[in-house]
């Protein structure tokens, strides 16, 4: 493990529905604004616990994340932590030996582009459908609503919809409702769930 990032920083996000047709429709002037688009795949683990767990895992490596909300909005704190490609398995297995040892899976394609606390991100393939998040990194909780609101004009002007938060935990519920936490590694067999298996190695396959 390499690094702790975003301690106590706060994300204000908003997402939206999206098509291949509408993301290429508005590509470049979201590329003028947060730069240029890159594409990784992405599978993300969801640990089972009273608390949001995560584990991320894309063509960079992997992250452990902790998402603590803030108020009753579905704002959040983030900590996360950058880990090696080849320490990834080994931390799945830890977790799951100490008991953290059931998740939720989605793998996806996805578009990002960064400028300074600000990124646009398009995810194709998940659960819920294709849709994009907007974000913006915050140090005070004072300047969420001003920067929501900011946001949303942005997403107007842009030509695209945004999801409200009820439509939003809506899609949630009703997409994972029938999903079941599969283990992340199995003890007796002492061998990891196939979709990580799989997932893996189609984010370390080169495309040609």
């Amino acid at each position: 493990m390499r690094s702790i990032k975003n301690k106590n920083q706060l994300e204000c996000e908003l997402r939206g529905p999206i098509t291949w047709s509408d993301f290429f429709d508005v590509k470049k002037r979201l590329e003028e604004d947060f730069g240029e688009f890159v594409i990784t795949k992405e599978l993300a683990i969801f640990i089972k616990d009273r608390h949001d767990l995560r584990i991320k895992i894309d063509n960079k490596g992997g992250r452990f994340v902790y998402k603590q909300k803030i108020g009753i909005n579905d704002y959040k704190k983030e900590v996360e932590i950058d880990i090696k490609d080849t320490e990834i398995l080994k931390l799945i297995e830890i977790l799951s030996l100490i008991g953290f040892d059931k998740a939720l899976y989605s793998y996806i394609e996805k578009y990002e582009a960064k400028k300074n606390k600000k990124s646009f991100s398009v995810k194709f393939g998940s659960k819920i459908g294709d849709f994009f998040e907007i974000e913006t990194l915050l140090d005070d909780e004072k300047d969420i609503n001003h920067t929501t609101l900011e946001m949303e004009n942005y997403i107007k002007k842009v030509g695209l919809n945004l999801w409200s938060d009820e439509v939003y935990r809506g899609l949630l519920k009703s997409s994972w409702n029938n999903e079941e936490e599969t283990p992340m590694f199995d003890k007796k067999d002492n061998s990891f769930n196939k979709i990580i298996i799989d997932s893996i190695e189609k984010i370390s396959k080169v495309d040609i």
